[in-house]
């Protein structure tokens, strides 16, 4: 996924020991290193149905319109992994250009994108520093990206740069490290264990101390992702529960997949400024 983080790698003093700040070569490392296994049958925590079906096609539509507004309207997918997103805008009529700041990951949604048949403009951009001029799109949409983002009222602000007035920012996120139940810690330790088994790569999402560095990957209130918006100075911004598109996902999942514990997606939607 697409994620800004401070190019430079000063060194501070945090509890007593040297703390270097994450920055961007790791965070490109990361999803570099997961890449690979990114739609793979073990990796739930992540996925997004890679074929989707009619029925969730039908759903998203509904969604999309009123989010982003009817088709076609020239879209740009941020942080787009492996090409999920945008084969489901592309399903939905838009005229999607997508960008991920893992090089592996744009290869990825080049050869998926091609294999359906679509010939999208995918290219390796950080979120927050997007390579496109002021209001070049009509809309923006992400997935699973926010969460990630160590600075992610910058990367929200960069998305509604390059929106025409008045056009929609839209992100589908939800609450990743809340407090689990021990039965949800359980299915996660297993999940965990048997990524491990695999060799599967764990990196800065997976050690505490990085993920402190994340600002709305430990928030318990969607509200928080609502806030982003608002400081990162949209307007009319909305949040709905997105337990239809979820449950139609989940349905799809192997059961390996439906290991991980659920994580309820957010939809949250904000019109740039006129």
């Amino acid at each position: 996924m697409t994620t800004h983080a401070p190019s430079s790698r000063s060194k501070v003093e945090r509890s007593g020991g040297a703390f270097t700040p994450l920055d961007l070569s790791e965070i490109r490392s990361y999803w570099d290193g997961v890449a690979t296994f990114y739609d793979g049958d073990l990796d739930g925590r992540y996925h997004v149905v890679a074929l989707p079906h009619p029925g969730l096609i039908r759903a998203w539509q509904l969604v999309l319109a009123r989010s982003l507004g009817p088709a076609p309207l020239r879209v740009l997918d941020v942080g787009t992994g492996t090409g999920n997103l945008a084969l489901v805008l592309a399903a939905c009529g838009y005229d999607v250009t997508a960008v991920d700041t893992s090089q592996e990951m744009v290869v990825r949604a080049r050869n998926r994108t091609k294999a359906a048949g679509l010939d999208l403009d995918i290219r390796c951009a950080d979120a927050g520093e997007l390579p496109f001029d002021n209001e070049v799109f009509d809309a923006v949409a992400s997935r699973l990206v926010l969460w990630s983002q160590p600075e992610p009222e910058r990367a929200v602000t960069e998305m509604a740069r390059v929106v025409a007035r008045g056009g929609r920012v839209v992100t589908m996120d939800g609450l990743h490290h809340v407090p689990q139940c021990p039965l949800a810690r359980l299915r996660s330790a297993t999940a965990a264990l048997l990524m491990r088994a695999k060799g599967k790569q764990t990196g800065f999402l997976d050690r505490p101390e990085r993920m402190a560095e994340v600002p709305l990957g430990w928030v318990t209130d969607p509200t928080a992702y609502r806030n982003t918006f608002i400081r990162a100075g949209l307007e009319r911004v909305l949040i709905d529960r997105l337990d239809n598109i979820h449950a139609l996902e989940r349905s799809s999942m192997s059961l390996r997949r439906r290991l991980w514990p659920e994580t309820p997606l957010y939809l949250i939607e904000g019109t740039v400024p006129a």
